[in-house]
This record gives structure tokens, sequence and C-alpha cells, in this order.
């Protein structure tokens, strides 16, 4: 059948007075966005202290890390990570595939059984023993095989899991803050 009366294109605007004709066929316009999930240096998936542990480390940060007021000294599992500012998908693409993997874990608790330091770069950091090192790395390790996109750098096998608590711009202030701890 043709129709050949004309109807509205906009019913709702009456002003508008743009017809077509009537018909069964009508074309369709569909706009796909497809927007790739960015991975930001500004974001990162880590464990934090327990509450009652924060306030022992933070007396340490707070001295000798610039940083410790916009971030609160943590252990990084990954980092970068994913931007999740804005994206809808976050629930089941990145939410619930970490809930499966964290699910199968027991929880732990982390012993830092030292303060060392990379001389390289002027930082002091609490250092976690071996058998929590080891399992903080397996756990890195299942992240990135979830996640390889936030792989910084292909040396996974460099993973050092720390926490920073001073970063010094000279050698001297870290000697200094060094010997002090």
């Amino acid at each position: 059948m043709i129709g050949i009366e004309k109807i509205l294109i906009d019913p709702l605007n009456i002003d508008n007075n743009q017809r077509i004709n009537q018909s069964d066929h009508y074309a369709l316009q569909l706009i796909i966005n497809f927007r790739t999930r960015s991975i930001s240096h500004r974001s990162a998936l880590v464990i934090l202290p327990t509450l009652n542990t924060r306030s022992f480390i933070r007396s340490y940060s707070k001295e000798y890390y610039p940083s410790a007021g916009l971030w609160p000294s943590h252990f990084n599992l990954l980092w970068p990570f994913f931007d999740l500012i804005d994206c809808q998908n976050d629930q089941e693409d990145i939410l619930l595939r970490l809930r499966l993997l964290l699910s199968q874990y027991p929880s732990f608790s982390i012993k830092i059984n030292e303060i060392d330091s990379f001389i390289e770069n002027n930082i002091i950091y609490m250092k976690m023993n071996d058998e929590s090192t080891k399992y903080v790395k397996q756990l890195h390790e299942q992240l990135i095989k979830l996640f390889p996109q936030c792989l910084r750098d292909k040396r996974s096998s460099c993973y050092n899991p720390h926490m920073t608590i001073g970063q010094f711009d000279n050698e001297e202030k870290f000697n200094e803050a060094k010997s002090s701890l």
C-alpha cells in the first residue's frame, strides 16, 4: 500500500510544519558512539591500610611525603588503572570481573617488617615480609591477566609491592630522614 497522505515529521512541534509522505518503510538513523575506556595515571587499583593502622602510617608520611594529603599511603596492585569517570559499564566490565577474581582469595593480612628505600629516586617505603610479598605478587599476576591493558610496561617480574612514606627532592634530605627512621 502506498500512502498518499502526508504526516508531520515532528508531531510534538506544531510550529514546524514539515511533512513527509506516509509509508510503511522509513529510514532510521543509527548513531553508534564507541568509546574506548581509557587508562589513566590518575587512577590505581590499590590496597589501603586498615583504619586502625592509618594514623600510625600517616604520622610518617605526613612528615616525609608531600603527596600524603592528596592520596593516602597504599600498596599499588595496578597502576595506571581504568579511568572510571563517566562510564556506565563499570559494573560488568571491571567491577564484576574484579569481584569474581577476589572472591577466589581468602582475606589476608599484610605484615610489614622493615623500612627500606629506593636510592635512585630518594623514596623511603614500608616493606612487606616475604610471605606477604609472595601473596600480593600472585594477586598482581592474576590482575595483569584480567586487565592486561593496565600493564604499564612488559616487565611485570619487576613488580615490587611497597608503601611509600617518604619522597625527597635531594639526597641530603633523603639521608637525614632515612637515618631518623
